[in-house]
C-alpha cells in the first residue's frame, strides 16, 4: 500500500534541506515514496538509492518514476535489502524504511554503519501487531496480518523489546516520534 500523501509529504520536507545527500529506501514499493523522497532530493543535488526485492513491483516503480521525471535522481535496486544493503558503499543522510516489519530490526543494525553523522532514519509503521500501546494499521486492513505474523516479537532486539531504539516513525496517518515509552510504544 502506497504511504498517503500526508507522509508522502513529510518525506519531501526531510529531504529537501539536506544539500547534495542521498537518501536510501528499504522497500521501494511501486515507487510512490521514492517520488516523494526524489522530489525533495533534486532541489539541492541530492539522489535516492532504493531498494525493492519484487520483480513486478520493481517494474512498476520504474514505469512510476520515470513518468514522474525523477529517474535521474532515483535509482533503483532489484533485490532482498536484507543482503543488498551490505554490498552498499555510500552512505546515507536520511533512509526510510518501509518494507517487511519483522526485518526492521535487521535492517536498521545493516543500516547504522552507513549513516552519516546526524542522519534521520524513518521506519513506516514499525511496531508490530501485539506489541502495548500500539494500534497496527496492517492489523486493521488485514486480518490475516496477525495470525501471519504471531503477536509481536519479544525478547532483546525486537523493537518491542528491552533494547529500544529511538526513531521517528510514520505509523499509519500518524506521526510519532521519539523514545518508545517503558511500557512499550511510541512514546
Amino acid at each position: 500500500m502506497p504511504v498517503p500523501p500526508e507522509t508522502g509529504r513529510f518525506l519531501f520536507s526531510l529531504v529537501a534541506p539536506h544539500a547534495s545527500g542521498e537518501a536510501l529506501e528499504l522497500g521501494g514499493g511501486k515507487g510512490y515514496s521514492t517520488i516523494w523522497l526524489a522530489a525533495g532530493a533534486r532541489l539541492l543535488g541530492g539522489t535516492v538509492l532504493s531498494i525493492e526485492r519484487d520483480p513486478e513491483i520493481a517494474s512498476m516503480w520504474r514505469e512510476n518514476v520515470a513518468a514522474a521525471g525523477l529517474d535521474e535522481t532515483a535509482q533503483l535496486i532489484e533485490g532482498d535489502a536484507l543482503e543488498e544493503v551490505e554490498a552498499l558503499d555510500n552512505s546515507f543522510g536520511i533512509v526510510f524504511i518501509d518494507a517487511d516489519d519483522r526485518f526492521y530490526e535487521q535492517l536498521f543494525q545493516l543500516i547504522r554503519p552507513k549513516l552519516d553523522p546526524g542522519s534521520l532514519v524513518v521506519a513506516d509503521n514499525p511496531l508490530p501487531a501485539g506489541v502495548p500501546g500500539c494500534v497496527h494499521p496492517r492489523a486493521a486492513e488485514r486480518p490475516d496480518h496477525r495470525k501471519r505474523h504471531g503477536p509481536g516479537r519479544r525478547g532483546p532486539g525486537a523493537l518491542g523489546g528491552p533494547r529500544r531504539i529511538g526513531l521517528a516513525a510514520v505509523l499509519g496517518q500518524r506521526l510519532q516520534f521519539g523514545q518508545p515509552r517503558k511500557g512499550g510504544g511510541p512514546a
